[in-house]
């Protein structure tokens, strides 16, 4: 038996359990099936609205970077490499 239907087994044996446990008057266990029951819910809601996968992305290819020319400076560094304003 694989490790999957074990599971099934064993968790349909601790709903049945909790069922039996929320019938008799445990009410602890009447949160867990309602936590249990809205996580299924979730989970079905969620697959329904996802739909079907889409076809994958591709990346972009690479931009070409912007061509400067060497020679060009900044005019803050123009404005340095002038001096102070006011001198000659």
């Amino acid at each position: 038996m694989s490790f999957t239907r074990a599971a099934i087994v064993f968790g349909v044996l601790a709903l049945i359990g909790l069922c039996i446990l929320a019938a008799i008057g445990f009410t602890p266990a009447i949160a867990v099936l309602v936590t249990f029951a809205v996580l299924v819910l979730f989970v079905a809601v969620g697959n329904l609205v996802s739909g079907r996968p889409g076809q994958p992305r591709f990346a972009r290819p690479p931009a070409e970077p912007a061509e400067t020319a060497p020679d060009e400076v900044a005019p803050t560094e123009r404005a340095l490499a002038d001096g102070p304003e006011g001198t000659p």
